[in-house]
């Protein structure tokens, strides 16, 4: 009589397995990440890229020119560093692990100093404007909403500065066309 209960079990194992195992030796795919596109007109939509470390992967930068500037250093192994300057010179200097995640670049602290012990640096989302890629730390998102992007509520990387010029001076536009 147990025989057959066996052979039933035996019979219901192969089901239980997971028919799409990677290959050893082939890399995970990349998850897809929301990226927020702006277009020309300022419009924005929605959707879901695969992006790669290599794409993202740079020299970042956000900041006002004086109280808060932030450096973002992207590596595609997966490594970063940043560094907060002011008007008072170094405020903190923090280093860790990136990767890309459903909802933009998450990061894991390994070293903090300064002003990051107490402010760390957090998610943030991934944005286009104009075939450049930029990241918003999910703590400013409030003030990207209601400014757009520009050099204080996005990190860009140096080519990325024409684009945002272009967009602040377009936002510039249509507020004076509204109060026309």
């Amino acid at each position: 009589m147990r025989r057959p209960l066996w052979i039933g079990l035996v019979a219901l194992i192969p089901a239980c397995v997971p028919s799409d195992v990677p290959d050893p030796g082939r890399e995970a795919e990349a998850p897809n990440t929301r990226v927020l596109a702006i277009a020309e007109d300022g419009s924005r939509s929605e959707a879901r890229e695969a992006l790669t470390p290599e794409v993202l992967a740079g020299q970042y930068y956000e900041g006002d020119g004086l109280g808060h500037n932030l450096n973002l250093e992207l590596r595609t192994d997966g490594s970063f560093e940043s560094s907060l300057h002011g008007c008072l010179g170094m405020l903190g200097t923090t280093a860790g692990r990136w990767a890309l995640g459903p909802d933009g670049v998450t990061v894991t602290i390994t070293r903090a100093d300064g002003k990051f012990q107490s402010e760390p640096l957090g998610g943030m989302r991934v944005v286009t404007l104009r075939g450049h890629y930029l990241l918003v730390q999910e703590s400013f998102l409030d003030l990207f909403e209601k400014l757009g992007p520009e050099r204080r509520t996005c990190l860009h990387q140096e080519a990325a500065k024409p684009a945002l010029q272009a967009e602040m001076t377009r936002h510039i536009e249509d507020a004076v066309r509204r109060r026309e």
